[in-house]
């Protein structure tokens, strides 16, 4: 069977596994070499301080993707001896049965990308008693799937996307016109020694993405030849408006992976691979792969109906600062204001479109998550949280203020964003084992109670970030100047103990 995996597919997997299991994974650039047209690079996988054998590629992606298979190469062949690994064991040298979820977001963008289909995970209100859970529903096209139910935002998502993979695995093994793929896949209750279908989806053997999209009609080469049976996709599509399309693949068709995300001419035209992630009342946020270029970068397209956006592009474009992302270029457009998939009997809307730098290691958001029940390095945090501080206080020199921190709150000024600091950095020393804890924390710390959990100095910091009253909070200068002061205090303790 042809591999239809994308080129970081073992990034993907072998990142989710090290999130469900509280590991720090980095890749270390070893070498750069070659001449410009044809360079080779060098890269190693490191999980919890422990290096993993080296791996070339043509491209930085191609050499972390490498590292990554040989990664979960060794962590599959440890589990046959080491029984506290949880990792299945697998029958393929390329060891995709790392993980007993898998990343099934991944997998269905995969899926809905060869069909041309918009994914979304839509949050739902739900009231439940106990600890707090996220609920989101999985959305491709039109089509709604189960509402899954986590702990955290992504964990939520994952177990939506999960729902929905498993549906169109189902839709796919009850067709009868492909019983050979069907009884491959569901086996009797008796029949020990076959893979169930909970374990065919995320197992190696497990059918690839592309075999939920094709219909398998015994090797036959005759695609111009009506198939009765149809892909679990096809329960998308009809629930979508129904255009005229032929059987026969073509390579002519003006409905794209990328115009089914927007059809303004510059963007689908400059850019490639373009993914919808994220969405609010301020407009739709795409990943896009410049064509000349080929970086990635971040295209925010918002509805233009005021002088606001301009505003706002303006500003953006008077800042240049390390912790702050950078602008690159905006533009005007028509375009369909919505992430859903493209309905042409909706009208255009004039849009602005802002390109800007796409910051590929995640949201901080995500990066507390994945550190949740692990040993707390203040050290670290302290130094996160000196860096958000830096780019909040150039803002403020700059006449601006940033609002969107973290929190919403009904104040205008600088001081907004100070308080806003105060809840990132009582996030930042203590990470809870759950967001339930770290919401608790924060209902204390607006009612002036200040957990035990952090030390002196901190409750000191906290009090005067998150004061009542907006005027008695510190100067994001005065802060920076307070976090050096306990930076020289440690530097100092270490001297005269050496």
């Amino acid at each position: 069977m042809a591999n239809h995996r994308p080129p970081s597919f073992f990034i993907e997997e072998l990142n989710v596994y090290c999130q469900k299991h509280n590991m720090v994974l980095k890749y270390q650039e070893l070498s750069k070499t070659g001449p410009p047209h044809n360079l080779r690079f060098k890269y190693q996988v490191i999980i919890d301080e422990r290096g993993y054998p080296e791996a070339e590629g043509k491209s930085k992606k191609e050499a972390r993707n490498a590292a990554a298979k040989l990664a979960i190469e060794i962590l599959n062949k440890e589990n046959k001896a080491v029984s506290s690994v949880s990792l299945p064991t697998t029958h393929s040298s390329e060891g995709l049965g790392l993980g007993s979820t898998g990343n099934f977001i991944g997998r269905i963008n995969r899926l809905a990308q060869k069909e041309q289909l918009s994914v979304n995970y839509e949050q739902c209100e739900l009231k439940e008693p106990g600890p707090e859970r996220f609920h989101y529903r999985c959305k491709i096209g039109q089509k709604e799937y189960g509402i899954g139910v986590g702990s955290t935002k992504q964990e939520a998502k994952q177990s939506a996307a999960k729902l929905a993979y498993e549906q169109i695995l189902s839709e796919k093994t009850s067709m009868k016109a492909d019983s050979v793929l069907a009884g491959s896949l569901i086996t009797s209750p008796g029949d020990s020694g076959s893979n169930t279908l909970v374990k065919s989806i995320s197992a190696p053997e497990s059918p690839s993405e592309n075999d939920f999209l094709e219909n398998s009609s015994g090797g036959s080469c005759d695609r111009g030849r009506v198939n009765n049976s149809s892909s679990p996709m096809d329960n998308v599509r009809n629930s979508e408006k129904k255009v005229k399309r032929s059987l026969a693949p073509t390579f002519n068709s003006p409905v794209t992976k990328d115009s089914r995300c927007s059809v303004e001419l510059r963007f689908t035209s400059d850019f490639t691979e373009i993914e919808p992630i994220g969405s609010g009342g301020y407009g739709q946020v795409f990943k896009a792969k410049h064509r000349i270029d080929r970086k990635t970068y971040v295209v925010k397209r918002v509805k233009y109906d005021s002088e606001k956006a301009e505003r706002e592009v303006k500003a953006l474009a008077a800042l240049n600062h390390p912790n702050i992302v950078h602008y690159y270029s905006c533009w005007f457009g028509d375009d369909y204001h919505s992430v859903d998939s493209i309905n042409t009997s909706r009208p255009k809307t004039k849009c602005l479109f802002i390109q800007m730098e796409f910051c590929g290691k995640g949201t901080l958001e995500q990066w507390i998550d994945s550190r949740r029940g692990q040993t707390p390095d203040k050290h670290l945090a302290l130094e996160l949280y000196e860096q958000i501080t830096a780019g909040v206080d150039y803002i403020h020199c700059k006449q601006l203020i940033h609002r969107d921190l973290k929190i919403s709150l009904q104040e205008y000024g600088n001081e907004v964003d100070i308080f806003a600091l105060g809840l990132i950095l009582a996030e930042l020393l203590y990470i809870c084992p759950t967001v339930s804890e770290t919401l608790q924390i924060f209902k204390e710390l607006r009612d002036g109670k200040f957990s035990d959990v952090f030390d002196g100095r901190e409750k000191i910091l906290l009090q005067k970030l998150l004061s009542p009253e907006p005027t008695k909070r510190p100067h994001a200068s005065e802060i920076l100047e307070t976090l050096k002061e306990w930076r020289n205090v440690k530097e100092n303790k270490k001297r005269s103990t050496c």
